[in-house]
């Protein structure tokens, strides 16, 4: 488990966690964190993060041991709690420059 003080590590894990219960929010984090919406986002913006680049950048990082592992573009929206593989494709594309087919076929271009 992350110190309270690595804030990196620590919205890596509070951003996995809440996957598993729905597509991670705002509201969801701040509130396991005993936060307003209002002050994560200003504790967030002291790193130069916003809420959405920290949620899309977890989860494309999570998507790539995903591909890693050969599971499929629409497994792998599934496993990240999007609600359908078009928003998952748009929020890769925009953190990774390419799309997830793309990237997946770059992994098994270097096996």
């Amino acid at each position: 488990m992350p110190q309270p003080t690595d804030t990196a590590k620590l919205m890596f894990e509070l951003i996995n966690y809440s996957r598993y219960y729905q597509y991670p929010n705002l509201d969801f984090i701040a509130q396991r964190l005993d936060l307003s919406k209002q002050q994560l986002q200003r504790r967030l913006y002291r790193f130069g993060w916003t809420f959405t680049d920290t949620t899309n950048y977890v989860l494309c990082n999570i998507a790539i041991k995903y591909m890693q592992r050969g599971l499929q573009i629409a497994e792998i929206a599934a496993n990240l709690s999007y609600k359908n593989v078009q928003s998952f494709n748009k929020a890769f594309q925009r953190n990774r420059g390419v799309t997830p087919i793309q990237y997946q076929q770059r992994l098994l271009e270097k096996q």
